[in-house]
């Protein structure tokens, strides 16, 4: 099951990147120690073909892709497609939600979003460093899951996702109060951000055509993460995604301990590809994209490139977008 998580990953995040609209990313809003860091950037990825193919396409049928932005521009007061200036993702862990946090830029309608919020049941208001964060139930918690160990029934509590409308430009949401106001103690200046420490974003290289740029460093990884033997030598992994010529290319890049390791490793991604390319029936933009994929080592560092003609991805892309909205989320 863990064996096609690279390109898994990869083909949910090109499915994501139709709602979200980033500008530079900004390292003094980006905790010193997140682990991991995802920065979309729309201005490009909608003058993209590819985005304006989605775009062009957007007229599906009712609870499709086109009544899921209206409905969240009907309570939200903006378009998805249009008002988001910047989306950032980090974690201070690399597996737990809990600790991961999405700041979200734009021109949002504050008011009109906290009246939405009001009418959440059982909404929790909280007043910090003079913003205000709303606490929204969702289902319930076993708080003993951090450690990975099953606890009894009575140990589930109510969990809530927040949100602080931090300012009419940024919002900030997270799995838990602790890691919102984290974050906002980071955006504010009292605590320090990875531009002191700029570690996680050394290999943001500026790519002509890039719309989404990934980061993760493995190095102080936890136990799940070390036991897997792929990613158990690999100190830091880059993704960068691009639109050029006419194709979506992709690289990702993997820092190994030495160059023994890195061979190492490349055996088992190149293992990983062999099954994504059998993966046809059960996805095919995971299959096109495996299809496609060559690995090439140099010294301590593995790189995993693709590149596929953007007529191909957009209409498997929009199938699987369009037959999962029709589900509903």
């Amino acid at each position: 099951m863990k064996k096609n998580i690279v390109f898994t990953t990869l083909a949910l995040i090109i499915a994501l990147s139709l709602s979200a609209r980033a500008s530079a990313l900004k390292p003094e809003h980006v905790a010193k120690d997140a682990k991991w860091v995802l920065h979309f950037d729309n201005d490009t990825f909608k003058a993209s073909q590819f985005g304006v193919f989605l775009q062009d396409n957007n007229n599906l049928p009712e609870k499709t892709m086109k009544r899921q932005l209206e409905k969240m521009a009907e309570q939200f007061g903006f378009d998805p497609w249009q008002d988001f200036a910047a989306l950032v993702i980090y974690g201070t862990d690399l597996l737990s939600p809990f600790q991961t946090v999405s700041l979200f830029y734009g021109n949002f309608d504050n008011a009109l979003i906290e009246k939405t919020l009001q009418e959440k049941e059982d909404l929790q208001k909280v007043e910090y460093a003079g913003h205000k964060l709303f606490g929204i139930k969702a289902g319930m918690r076993n708080r003993a899951r951090r450690g990975h160990e099953k606890a009894p029934s009575k140990r589930l509590e109510p969990r809530r996702n927040w949100v602080s409308l931090h300012s009419k430009n940024i919002i900030v949401f997270g799995r838990s109060e602790e890691s919102v106001k984290k974050a906002m103690d980071v955006i504010d200046g009292r605590e320090v951000s990875i531009l002191r420490d700029d570690h996680l974003i050394v290999g943001a290289r500026a790519t002509e055509g890039s719309f989404l740029f990934v980061r993760a460093d493995l190095a102080d990884g936890n136990a799940m993460v070390r036991s897997n033997p792929v990613l158990n030598t690999v100190d830091f992994v880059d993704i960068v995604i691009a639109e050029q010529n006419g194709a979506m290319n992709g690289n990702f890049v993997f820092k190994a301990e030495d160059a023994d390791k890195a061979a190492a490793i490349a055996v088992g991604i190149e293992g990983m590809i062999a099954f994504g390319t059998l993966s046809a029936t059960q996805n095919p933009v995971l299959s096109l994209i495996a299809e496609s994929s060559k690995v090439s080592v140099a010294d301590d560092m593995v790189v995993v490139a693709f590149s596929t003609e953007i007529a191909d991805l957009s209409k498997l892309v929009l199938d699987a977008i369009t037959a999962r909205m029709g589900r509903g989320f």
